[in-house]
């Protein structure tokens, strides 16, 4: 069973060809479904049992990678990510000028006939729904950092140089055309992986990584380095954060919206 730094990823990553046979399982019956039924809630049939065993299992992990951004790193982490939703927003803006509407728009929605929901996160559908975004809301956001954790460990782990990390975000942005969104928001999203690379590479070469670990609690530390962290894992533990916090405060301002709607 592979381990990465104490951490089992049972469950968590699998092998090209089961990747596959979950893809096609998880990902695809749900917009076959929503578009069938015409429900776009169909599209998080997968999502909710999912967060129902983030919630249960991994709780204590997820809290402290929150904990871990206070005191001292959650400012960093903001001034990022914020950097990263800027940067998705003008990388967006070009995608727009350069692709024509049909291609910049097309998703998985597109393909099964969602209807007004096409090209959005298939995981934010139900806060579209302001009776389900009270319950739905709470495990999203604490189910944040295992989620954003998976993708990090995925993309980011082993980058060296700028030319691979260039690389790995444009792959980081398309792979979100499995979760329903469109073409041109997932090349947008590379522009965030490449802040989450530069977060990656500069704690790579951070000498003060094991002074700022020690001021964690015992706990936070323990959920989230079973074994002495390594560089890599350390780096992997600040793109983490800043990618925490880019999707947490996206999910805040997309909830707030709705609200004042």
């Amino acid at each position: 069973m592979k381990r990465i730094n104490g951490h089992s990823l049972a469950g968590i990553t699998r092998s090209p060809a089961s990747m596959l046979l979950v893809a096609a399982s998880t990902i695809l019956l749900p917009f076959i479904l929503a578009g069938y039924t015409g429900n776009p809630l169909w599209l998080s049939v997968t999502t909710a049992p999912y967060l129902a065993y983030v919630v249960c299992r991994y709780s204590s992990r997820c809290l402290a990678y929150y904990r871990s951004l206070w005191p001292w790193s959650w400012a960093s982490a903001l001034g990022l990510a914020i950097v990263a939703l800027t940067l998705t927003v003008a990388t967006f803006v070009i995608v727009a000028i350069v692709l024509p509407a049909p291609l910049r728009d097309w998703s998985l929605g597109t393909l099964f006939h969602i209807g007004t929901l096409s090209g959005r996160n298939a995981a934010t559908v139900p806060l579209a729904y302001p009776a389900l975004a009270a319950l739905y809301a709470p495990p999203l956001l604490l189910a944040l950092p295992l989620l954003a954790w998976m993708e990090e460990e995925i993309f980011r782990r082993g980058t060296t140089t700028w030319v691979g990390g260039f690389m790995r975000s444009v792959m980081f942005g398309l792979v979100h055309l499995t979760a329903g969104v469109s073409v041109g928001v997932c090349l947008a999203l590379s522009g965030a992986g490449l802040v989450f690379t530069y977060a990656y590479l500069r704690a790579l070469d951070d000498k003060g990584a094991v002074e700022r670990l020690e001021r964690l609690p015992s706990w936070a530390l323990v959920a989230l380095f079973p074994q002495p962290p390594r560089a890599k894992d350390y780096a992997v533990f600040r793109a983490t954060q800043v990618h925490l916090t880019y999707n947490a405060f996206a999910i805040i301002v997309a909830v707030l919206v709705l609200v004042m709607h």
